[in-house]
This record gives C-alpha cells, sequence and structure tokens, in this order.
C-alpha cells in the first residue's frame, strides 16, 4: 500500500534504511487492517 509507505516516509524522513520504511509501513498496514475488521465485525452485529 502506498500510503503506507509515505507514512513512513514522514514518520522517519527520508534518509533511513530500505527495511525501517518496511517495518514502519507493515505496522500501518496491520492498524488499518484491525480498524477494518473491527468495523466488520460491527456492522455483522448490527444485522
Amino acid at each position: 500500500m502506498i500510503w503506507s509507505i509515505v507514512i513512513a516516509y514522514d514518520r522517519v524522513g527520508i534518509e533511513e534504511a530500505p527495511e525501517l520504511y518496511d517495518i514502519i509501513a507493515l505496522e500501518e498496514c496491520a492498524k488499518v487492517e484491525a480498524a477494518l475488521r473491527d468495523i466488520s465485525v460491527e456492522m455483522s452485529q448490527i444485522r
């Protein structure tokens, strides 16, 4: 996800090791995935 890479660059700048950007991007993707799962559970309880 490109947006997660943008967040990584915004957080630490552009002079870091590529691995750090990968770690941050994965963390951000995990946050969004968790939020989507929460929403999915909430929506399934409404029905």
